[in-house]
């Protein structure tokens, strides 16, 4: 996957619509906030500087109400992915061109990818919520460690 043409693609198949009805509304503090189109979310990831979690799921797939209720519907992790993420939900059915660029073939997915489109985990089924953390913390470190290489290079000799 090239960086320029993901981010070409998914900023060009994104419909312009208001930042706030891109965002489901959570009424307590322990759900997470999920935009629903990545050009919104892309454009938050760029103000806070923060990783996009993608999940791809169905309206018919168990599984993905699964991983939604048990595992995102635990309060720490919840808490956790709306402070170290932008979370974006997608729709396998819908959103077939996204799902297609990032390689998506079974459900419940998770793609997490910085604002340049560099990947930074991969993940495909449900997971326990402590199992799903780890998977998250290994995008953080793998996010630090682009970070810390782009810095290191482009310091001066």
């Amino acid at each position: 996957m090239y960086r320029r043409t993901f981010l070409q693609a998914f900023v060009s198949t994104c419909a312009a619509q208001p930042l706030l009805s891109q965002l489901s509304m959570a009424s307590e503090t322990s759900k997470v906030n999920w935009f629903t189109a990545l050009k919104p979310a892309h454009q938050q990831a760029l103000s806070r500087q923060k990783p996009l979690l993608i999940i791809f799921g169905a309206s018919w797939c168990g599984f993905c109400h699964k991983l939604e209720k048990e595992t995102l519907g635990e309060k720490r992790l919840a808490q956790f992915v709306m402070r170290e993420f932008v979370p974006v939900k997608l729709d396998f059915d819908k959103d077939d061109k996204a799902a297609k660029i990032l390689d998506v073939e079974a459900l419940p997915a998770t793609v997490v990818i910085n604002t340049e489109a560099e990947l930074l985990a991969r993940s495909t089924g449900f997971h326990e919520p402590d199992k799903y953390a780890e998977i998250l913390q290994s995008a953080i470190r793998r996010q630090s460690e682009i970070l810390q290489a782009r810095h290191t290079q482009t310091r001066p000799s």
